[in-house]
């Protein structure tokens, strides 16, 4: 029998609070680790509080600290190849670092462009992602993009060579399924709910504004905002402040995947105002639980979304307002979404995504 391929995962996005990025590389982890032609190890860059990492990491997967500070390790990596690692063929970085293997094939995950074309949206960290991406791509790295806009824009964008391009949807747990009344119960009234952290490309500010419409309709209807504060967060606050409403805003802050579905299931709508998006996995979440999406019509939005899901120009308030009153006021818009949505979702598997990874790897190994 051929020996398992040993596969390297930078696994950091897993640990501590986790955004849609950590539960993403948390599902593909766990799948690869099912696979027995792979021998699976998460790796994490790290000084120190890691000492738990076996235990935070999915069945099946060993755990490799390196235990070297993280951000300082990125800063090297933009010029040379170490720290590394060693003892594997390939190395995957779900989320744009990829750290350095001698002899290894390598592979590093686009998850969008923001910081490449929209740099001033992303943390100074964050912004490294590019000249990191570029020092894997010189070493040979082939890139995974989690759509066919992302790869598109990969290609075009940066001019890689189609044949190194390889485009993987991320897939959807279908067990992550709410319980409506918890959901309305931690709310305590009807609600349109946004997921995502409040950072400058989810445009809340946008959102706030296109509630103070609904509100003229349905003044008891509250927006709930679940995600923790990221890094220019005071626009969202002035624009609370301004609409003169803070008893209609609920901000829970960072939640569990619990609370998270239970409040999908119990929401009148999710709103995903987005300014740009490589995926867009809260779509699909809403739509598992049968509940409409009113979203943006950019980047991968349309192509996640299809049919089953209202969009709007991006940075439009009124036409986000227009859409929002849609399906809160016509029945038959509200049971068109959820049918269309619980079809959409059946496109997304992570039992096909984690396929199509394994034969990746053992393609470039």
């Amino acid at each position: 029998m051929k020996a398992p391929l040993k596969v390297a995962i930078d696994v950091t996005p897993i640990l501590g609070n986790r955004t849609g990025v950590g539960n993403v590389v948390n599902s593909l982890v766990a799948g690869l680790a099912t696979r027995p032609e792979l021998d699976v190890t998460g790796v994490v860059v790290s000084y120190s509080g890691r000492s738990n990492l076996a235990e935070k990491l999915p069945e099946g997967v060993k755990p490799l600290h390196v235990k070297f500070p993280a951000r300082i390790a990125h800063i090297m990596w933009l010029k040379m190849d170490r720290p590394a690692i060693s003892g594997f063929d390939v190395v995957h970085g779900p989320n744009y670092v990829v750290p350095p293997c001698p002899k290894a094939s390598e592979i590093v995950t686009i998850h969008d462009l923001t910081a490449w074309r929209y740099p001033r949206l992303l943390n100074h960290d964050n912004q490294q992602f590019g000249d990191l991406v570029a020092r894997a791509i010189g070493r040979g790295a082939h890139i995974h993009a989690v759509s066919n806009f992302v790869g598109n824009e990969v290609h075009e964008y940066l001019d890689i060579e189609e044949d190194r391009i390889h485009v993987i949807p991320n897939g959807y747990d279908p067990s992550l399924i709410g319980d409506k009344s918890a959901g309305k119960k931690i709310v305590g009234n009807d609600y349109v709910l946004a997921v995502g952290t409040i950072e400058p490309r989810k445009d809340y500010p946008s959102l706030v504004r296109a509630m103070k419409e609904v509100w003229e309709i349905y003044p008891e209807i509250k927006l709930v905002v679940a995600g923790s504060d990221g890094w220019g967060v005071e626009s969202f606050n002035s624009a609370v402040a301004e609409c003169n409403a803070t008893d209609k805003i609920i901000r829970l802050g960072y939640i569990t995947e619990k609370a998270k579905v239970d409040l999908l299931a119990g929401a009148e709508l999710l709103a995903y105002p987005s300014l740009y998006e490589g995926f867009g996995l809260p779509i699909l979440e809403a739509m598992a639980n049968e509940t409409p999406v009113v979203a943006t019509q950019v980047g991968a939005i349309p192509e996640v979304a299809g049919d089953a899901a209202v969009l709007v120009p991006a940075k439009s308030s009124n036409a986000l307002a227009a859409a929002m009153l849609d399906v809160l006021e016509k029945p038959d818009v509200r049971e068109h979404l959820k049918e269309a949505g619980l079809h959409r979702v059946k496109n997304y598997s992570w039992e096909n995504s984690i396929d199509q990874m394994l034969n990746l790897y053992q393609k470039i190994a």
